[in-house]
């Protein structure tokens, strides 16, 4: 089968990142479902074991009917199927949509969901990011880091292309990215995900190639805002414990008793691990072990070994959307998807480092793995959108494969002697059996084509 027979989204030089992105996502989804069913069953038993002795003990019908583990896990796949679907419609959409009009819309929806979750939503862990619709708990904010990268990606594309001045570019970082940024942060009290949108729209920056100095400036802004904020947060000052966990005032059983938990975790893992559904901290130990410290467990129950496979699943899932970034001919495909590859991996590590106990506890939840419908949606969501605005890069490179074409050059800088007349494609076919071009540089099968006076079947097809 040659490359033209090939459907787009397979063509060099894209199918090699493009299927590496789809397989990892694809091991790490598998895998989070293994971690799902292992700390989901203990929660479910001891939600159903307590249901029954406030049953019991006479204290009226219980309300809150807990979900069983083969809902949790259902919940899950729901989540995971919705996302391939939407992946597939979001393919459906023009290529030109994603530069135009579509940053805009997503960048409304995100402002709604964050004003929608300050007036609904519930307060939980000092932050309130959880919307309850029925049965399911919703973090729609996990939605907003998208729009976020993917409308900093149009505005500097559009400053590195002419379209926007300075003064037009400050004005668009300050309305469409810092007011909506501060909004987060001020109406949620998620210092977490505003450092994660953050560090997706450094990244853009990076790699619209903008001079260092305006790199530099924000990162100290970043920095110096994250230290006052913890610093002035009980709760988040708390989280600093994580440099020694036995000193929050109780012998590391109040503020550092999750950070001493997950180190036994690991500790109790070894290089191999205690065996799948093994895990010894998940029976009450170690709380959040399903979401935010799902991490933990694995290194638990698969060890070193285990925990390595999955740092490695995700340096994979960075190189292919860092090559797949970087082989875009266009300025808007290659910023944001460079973007969001970097904000997704720069999350999971985020994460990963507090299990581990080397940063503090930010309560983000780690892609593809952490039970949770609106982390693994918006991540899904997420690898949707880098495939869905790189899939025309391709088409330039596939147009030079099938006309072979070297180089184009003007015609001036020829001299008349250059010139050699092979006729029309057909003749040139039919009579020589072969065509030829001029210093190695000429264009192929046209009219007017360019000789040296060697023969063309080295470089062209015979007829």
């Amino acid at each position: 089968m040659s490359d033209r027979d090939l459907p787009r989204f397979l063509e060099a030089p894209f199918a090699a990142p493009r299927l590496t992105l789809c397989l990892v996502v694809l091991a790490l989804v598998l895998l989070g479902s293994v971690v799902v069913f292992s700390t989901t069953y203990v929660a479910s038993l001891n939600l159903v074991e307590a249901a029954s002795a406030i049953a019991d003990a006479g204290a009226g019908a219980v309300e809150y009917a807990p979900d069983s583990l083969v809902d949790s896990l259902v919940k899950q796949a729901l989540f995971a199927v919705i996302g391939i679907v939407f992946v597939a419609l979001m393919h459906l959409v023009p290529q030109a949509c994603w530069r135009t009009w579509i940053p805009y819309l997503l960048m409304v929806l995100a402002v709604a969901i964050i004003l929608f979750t300050m007036a609904y939503g519930s307060l939980r862990l000092g932050a309130t990011r959880t919307v309850v619709i029925g049965s399911f708990s919703v973090q729609p904010t996990e939605f907003c880091k998208i729009a976020f990268v993917v409308m900093a990606g149009k505005i500097a594309a559009d400053y590195r292309e002419g379209a926007l001045d300075s003064s037009k570019l400050l004005l668009a970082v300050f309305v469409l990215i810092i007011v909506p940024l501060m909004m987060l942060y001020k109406f949620q009290s998620d210092l977490g995900g505003t450092m994660i949108i953050a560090v997706g729209c450094l990244a853009v920056l990076w790699f619209s190639e903008v001079p260092l100095r305006y790199i530099v400036v924000p990162v100290a802004v970043a920095v110096a805002f994250v230290v006052l904020s913890t610093a002035f947060t009980e709760y988040r000052s708390d989280r600093m414990l994580f440099l020694d966990p036995w000193n929050d005032g109780s012998a590391g059983s109040e503020s550092g008793l999750q950070n001493i938990r997950a180190s036994y975790a690991f500790a109790g893992g070894g290089l191999l691990g205690v065996g799948l559904g093994n895990s010894h901290e998940k029976f009450n130990w170690l709380s959040e072990s399903e979401t935010d410290l799902a991490f933990a467990i694995v290194g638990e129950e698969l060890g070193l070994v285990g925990a390595m496979v999955v740092i490695l699943l995700f340096l994979a899932l960075l190189a292919a959307g860092l090559y797949l970034s970087r082989s875009c001919d266009d300025t808007f495909a290659r910023v944001v998807s460079g973007g969001l590859v970097v904000m997704l991996v720069f999350q999971a590590f985020l994460n990963m480092g507090c299990c581990a106990g080397i940063l503090p506890i930010t309560g983000k939840p780690l892609p593809f793995i952490s039970k949770g419908g609106s982390s693994l949606l918006a991540s899904i969501l997420l690898i949707g959108v880098i495939l869905c605005v790189t899939r025309a890069s391709g088409e330039p490179q596939r147009r030079r494969r099938d006309l072979r074409v070297v180089r184009a050059e003007s015609s001036s800088s020829l001299s008349p002697d250059d010139f050699h007349a092979v006729g029309t494609r057909g003749s040139a076919r039919g009579r020589t059996g072969h065509l030829t071009r001029s210093q190695g540089r000429g264009t192929y099968g046209s009219p007017g084509g360019v000789s040296n006076g060697r023969s063309g079947s080295r470089y062209g097809r015979k007829g």
